[in-house]
């Protein structure tokens, strides 16, 4: 992955990824990298999760940068799928053999109301979250109802969305959760919130666990933007993890993992091109939002020791893996 949120200080002193300059500066660090590291790499994710980097980073101001300003986000968002689009094809000049992709992050929206209000914010939830991202790279444009729901404007350049939507050969797939939301006049940018559903399975990061979406949702990609492949390149959960007589027994996920990979299975059997899964994570790691307070891994890292435990969760994934 050549890139996952980590833009150097001297690039972000020129405007970061609100500066178109930006995409170009990636595509000649993808070129670097391709010289440097293709005699031995030979799959590559332009950007992970430009829906973070974006929203999370320019709009709503909890990751690096930390801007809160609708038309930088929508200006970040464009030049990371466009830096996205140059740096495909700036691999694709070192070696045609290297397969390229993107990872984007889906997360699908419900509603418990039966009003026509709800029905919508679940549409502008799908159009923030997923369509925003997910129509540029596969159909060659932004969702008109989200372009006109913004009211800003989008900066493309002629020949923009043309790079954007250069065909990949896989999709990079992160899946976690599932959001209920509903209708709000006064939410910003968009007119929905998030709202808590009673009575459902949450993680430790309080993001609702329901398997059954992730095959739903696999389909719907299939359906709706027949990427050549996928690969699931995160998929996992976060809980309070304890150590108890030397051992950590997160039934927990041992449970999410179990119903998600059997997910993924239900739909690769309906014909879905899935070709890899990575459980997020192998240790416990540094999320950038939350840093060490919550626990992804399958092995326990002790922080002040920095011993490592292979959690249940481990053994468990380790045994239905092996045979597959």
């Amino acid at each position: 992955t050549l890139y996952h949120w980590d833009l150097p200080q001297a690039a972000q002193d020129k405007g970061g990824w609100n500066n178109r300059d930006c995409a170009y500066w990636f595509a000649e660090y993808a070129h670097a990298m391709a010289e440097r590291f293709g005699d031995r790499i030979k799959n590559w994710v332009t950007i992970n999760e430009p829906f973070c980097s974006a929203w999370l980073g320019h709009l709503f101001g909890v990751m690096a940068p930390g801007i809160k300003d609708l038309q930088t986000g929508i200006n970040a968002s464009h030049h990371l799928l466009l830096g996205a689009g140059l740096a495909t094809k700036a691999l694709r000049e070192i070696s045609s053999d290297f397969k390229v992709g993107i990872t984007l992050n889906f997360t699908p929206a419900i509603t418990l109301g039966d009003s026509a209000e709800d029905a919508l914010a679940v549409t502008l939830a799908d159009g923030f979250d997923n369509r925003w991202f997910g129509d540029p790279v596969f159909k060659g444009s932004y969702p008109k109802d989200i372009v006109e729901a913004f009211g800003k404007e989008v900066p493309i350049h002629p020949g923009d969305m043309e790079t954007i939507s250069t065909p990949l050969d896989f999709l990079g797939l992160n899946y976690y959760f599932r959001q209920t939301v509903a209708f709000d006049a006064s939410a910003k940018p968009l007119p929905y919130k998030q709202v808590t559903a009673p009575g459902v399975e949450r993680t430790g990061m309080g993001w609702e666990v329901h398997a059954g979406t992730f095959t739903e949702l696999l389909k719907r990609i299939n359906n709706d933007y027949t990427p050549k492949e996928i690969f699931i390149t995160e998929n996992g959960s976060a809980w309070d993890d304890l150590v108890v007589d030397l051992k950590v027994d997160d039934k927990n996920r041992v449970s999410y993992l179990e119903r998600h990979l059997d997910a993924m299975f239900r739909a690769k059997e309906s014909g879905v091109p899935i070709n890899g899964y990575f459980a997020w994570s192998l240790i416990d790691n540094f999320e950038w939002a939350y840093g060490y307070a919550k626990r992804f891994g399958l092995i326990y890292v002790d922080y002040a020791t920095q011993k490592r435990t292979p959690k249940s969760s481990a053994h468990y994934y380790r045994e239905r893996i092996k045979n597959i």
